[in-house]
Order: structure tokens, then C-alpha cells, then sequence
């Protein structure tokens, strides 16, 4: 994966994982497939997509690029969204800007280093909520305090929204986080939403979860697949 890879591999064991038919590179090794993976801090569904693919990457090459959504944006003009999700994205604008800030500031490898220091935070035990778990979570970036006071401004409100409307973009006006784009060797795309996820499939089932999606994504004409989502996602 590029500097930007947001999570460090996980330490699973040795598997014998059958290697999918990719695009060699000049050095005889597989070239990494290019994922842009949208998502707002505060979605634990985003999370959980997020620590799939870090599962992924120990077994297939993956060039991972997080990319900021807004929630809140995304919802501040629909009326048929439930008060409990709505708060959510209200109160979520502040993590995304903070985002978005540490992206504009010192660049994508930041916001690698920003996001998941923020996720565990707000979706795995023990939860933490508010200013404190922001700042730690910049201190655990190693990014400096300042930007808490650039992330409760409207400074980079334009870049949130450019970020945010390059995923309506790339998947259309129904747009949602997870969202992946997709891009193989020869530079074609497709853009998902999800997967969604309840528990994150870890080694052999990480990867079959993958090579199932990927297969679909050639299948010409491949539009939908969809199942009932019954709770929220375990993150623990």
C-alpha cells in the first residue's frame, strides 16, 4: 500500500489463501488494486469496512486511500431520517472537519495516521466521546492541538464538501459510507456501497469476502446485493 495505508497489517497466521489472477507490475509482483475508501468517523459501519480491508491487505496487495465524508452534510436536508441518526451526523461534523483539516494541513499520510486513532475511540470499548478523545486521538497522530480550533470553525468546510461531493460523484445522488472505488491495472473503477459489515471476517474469510466482491465487480451488469441489516456492528 502507498504512505497513506491507514491501518497496519494483522497479525494472522500463516494460510494457505489461493492468490486471485492480477496484473503482474515490471518486478514480476502483483499490482496492487487501487481502493479510495470514503468515510465518516463517526459511522461504525465505515469502521468495520475499514478494518476488513486492513485484514485484506496481509493477503492481497491493496494501494488503501482514505477519503473524508460528511454525515452531516449528507443529511441535512432529508427528512426521513431517524433523530437517533441525525444527532449522530450532527454531532459527527466536528471529527469530520477535524479530518479534513488534517488532511489539508500536513496531507493524506495524516489523516492515515488520524482516522483509525479516532474510530477505536468512538465505536470499540471503551468509548470515548467528546474533546478529550479528539485530542488524544491527535496526540496519538501526532498531529499538533491546533486543529481542534480549525475543526470547530467553518475553515475547511469548502474542502469537507469538495471531498464529499466527489463520493456523490463517483456513486450517484444516494450516496452513503462505506463507499469504495475500486480501480484495477487498467484503470477501470466501479464504486460500491459497503460492504456492510456486522463483525469483521478476519484471515481466510477476510479474503474470500474479498475475491466474492471483486468477482462481482466484473460480472457486466452488476448492480445490487442486498440483506437485511439486523443490529449494529460488533467492534470490540
Amino acid at each position: 500500500m502507498s504512505e497513506s495505508r491507514h491501518l497496519p497489517p494483522s497479525v494472522v497466521g500463516a494460510l494457505d489463501v489461493p492468490e486471485t489472477t492480477s496484473v503482474a507490475s515490471g518486478n514480476g509482483l502483483p499490482e496492487p488494486t487501487r481502493v479510495d475508501l470514503w468515510c465518516d468517523p463517526v459511522c461504525p459501519w465505515a469502521w468495520a469496512t475499514a478494518r476488513w480491508l486492513g485484514e485484506v491487505d496481509c493477503h492481497r496487495p491493496l494501494d488503501l486511500r482514505l477519503r473524508v465524508m460528511s454525515l452531516a452534510v449528507l443529511n441535512e436536508r432529508k427528512d426521513d431520517v431517524s433523530l437517533r441518526y441525525r444527532l449522530l451526523a450532527r454531532h459527527g461534523s466536528v471529527p469530520a472537519r477535524l479530518c479534513i483539516a488534517a488532511e489539508q494541513q500536513h496531507g493524506p499520510a495524516a489523516l492515515a495516521r488520524l482516522y483509525p486513532a479516532l474510530a477505536r475511540r468512538f465505536h470499540q470499548k471503551p468509548v470515548q466521546r467528546g474533546v478529550t478523545a479528539l485530542r488524544d486521538a491527535l496526540d496519538e497522530a501526532q498531529l499538533p492541538g491546533e486543529l481542534m480550533h480549525r475543526a470547530g470553525s467553518d475553515a475547511f468546510d469548502q474542502a469537507l464538501l469538495a471531498s464529499h461531493q466527489a463520493a456523490r460523484a463517483a456513486y450517484g445522488a444516494d450516496v452513503g459510507t462505506p463507499l469504495l472505488r475500486l480501480r484495477d491495472a487498467q484503470d477501470r473503477t466501479v464504486t460500491l456501497f459497503g460492504p456492510v459489515l456486522e463483525h469483521v471476517p478476519q484471515g481466510l474469510d477476510a479474503v474470500r469476502a474479498w475475491d466474492a466482491l471483486t468477482t462481482l465487480t466484473q460480472v457486466d451488469g452488476f448492480r445490487e446485493l442486498k440483506r437485511h441489516r439486523g443490529s449494529e456492528p460488533v467492534l470490540d
